[in-house]
């Protein structure tokens, strides 16, 4: 059975949580983060990304550079920018974005769980990044971006929330982008326990987005424990946002494409045609209608490209995926695009862009052609996480990302 469990969270003081909080540092520009560097002192971008370190020209990643990440961290503290929660607790966390709003849960996920099988994952993951996480891990001891998890939605845990979500917020304010954030804190002994008897009865997790960060979370809590030799150390665990399967939104991840190889586009079109049924659509943009209709974008025309009888295996939960179909039937053999982790003629474009992006980066010149997918249902993952399947890279985009700093779990 599932377990999760409350953690003595860091918080930003209410009144400048928005100062505070911030997208993960991939989601900014260089120009962005140097003038949050400059102008927004409070930002959790002045903890990963410490200024000191590229002062004196320190090698991100490195242990001397995690050793500023985790100074920095200690200065807020002293600072009085964080202040840790007395009681282990429990977080409800509500994001409105696209105009939908997304609730789900803070707490910490166990080591054992993701061990043992309990946790599925339906992602591979890099031995190099695991480790250099692992090492971030282990010198900072801050784990302040959560691994997402999901869940099948339970109709008792979802009432509580709702019930504590009349409760004022303690936290409720709008980002930068105007995104809006609530969270609740649940540390009554009444309320933990609801929660951890409800996921008791829950048979899997499975990761959503993070896998690398839990992969590289459980390494340092196997690490630990055995220089403790104890079962039982505080890495046991480590922060995760939970959202049942009602309350996450899975999104396209498109794939665009350098060069056409040795193919002019009139040959690639033929080329597809043994595998795909072709659909010249002009240059309105096509998105894709359905499961197993993929939609090209190449030389100013979009393309509706449908699975053939013959490429599909329904019964198989992988080779149901489009992002599977597109790998194995058009992008291996079609553009020699065998490896989509190491290739560097493929990118990625997640689909809260649109169809528009994908246009936009061919017509720049940045790309020859590109390929919309449909998007991966909750039901499809977790088919696949319970089969021990893995998808191919970037195939899911899944929201709402939740932001670094909200909450900080210390990993002691």
């Amino acid at each position: 059975m599932a377990k999760i469990l409350p953690f003595k969270g860091y918080r930003p003081k209410k009144e400048i949580a928005n100062e505070v909080v911030s997208r993960s540092l991939d989601a900014y520009t260089n120009v962005e983060i140097e003038d949050i560097i400059e102008n927004s002192p409070n930002s959790f971008i002045q903890v990963v990304r410490p200024e000191k370190a590229h002062q004196n020209k320190v090698e991100p990643r490195s242990i001397e550079y995690n050793e500023y990440v985790k100074s920095k961290f200690e200065d807020f503290l002293e600072q009085g920018i964080y202040v840790q929660d007395e009681e282990a607790s429990f977080y409800i966390y509500e994001q409105e974005k696209f105009g939908r709003t997304f609730t789900g849960l803070l707490g910490c996920a166990s080591i054992d769980d993701y061990l043992e099988g309990v946790t599925k994952k339906h992602e591979q993951t890099l031995t190099f990044k695991q480790e250099k996480l692992k090492e971030y891990y282990d010198t900072t001891n801050i784990n302040a971006e959560p691994v997402c998890f999901a869940y099948k939605a339970d109709e008792q845990l979802g009432a509580f929330i709702a019930e504590r979500k009349q409760d004022d917020a303690d936290f409720n304010f709008s980002d930068h982008d105007g995104t809006k954030h609530k969270l609740w804190v649940v540390s009554d002994e009444t309320g933990v326990n609801v929660i951890i008897t409800r996921f008791d009865t829950m048979t899997n997790l499975y990761i959503a987005d993070g896998h690398h960060r839990s992969a590289s979370l459980v390494m340092l809590g196997q690490s630990r424990r055995k220089a403790m030799d104890r079962m039982n150390v505080p890495s046991s665990k480590y922060m995760g946002v939970f959202f049942s399967d009602d309350q996450l939104e899975i999104f396209d991840f498109n794939r665009t494409v350098v060069d056409l190889g040795e193919y002019t586009p009139e040959q690639l079109v033929a080329a597809i045609s043994g595998n795909f049924d072709i659909e010249n659509k002009g240059p309105e943009i096509h998105k894709p209608t359905g499961l197993h209709n993929i939609s090209m974008f190449l030389d100013g025309n979009w393309y509706s490209l449908t699975a053939k009888d013959k490429i599909l295996t329904d019964s198989d939960p992988l080779r149901v995926l489009d992002c599977f179909l597109l790998s194995e039937y058009l992008l291996g053999p079609v553009m020699d695009i065998k490896d989509l982790k190491v290739n560097n003629r493929i990118d990625f474009i997640d689909g809260t862009q649109g169809m528009e992006a994908l246009q936009a980066a061919v017509e720049n010149k940045d790309a020859k052609v590109a390929f919309g997918l449909y998007p991966v249902t909750p039901e499809q993952l977790f088919n696949l996480a319970d089969n021990n399947q893995i998808m191919p890279p970037k195939s899911t985009w899944v929201e709402p990302k939740l932001c670094m700093g909200m909450t900080v779990y210390k990993i002691m």
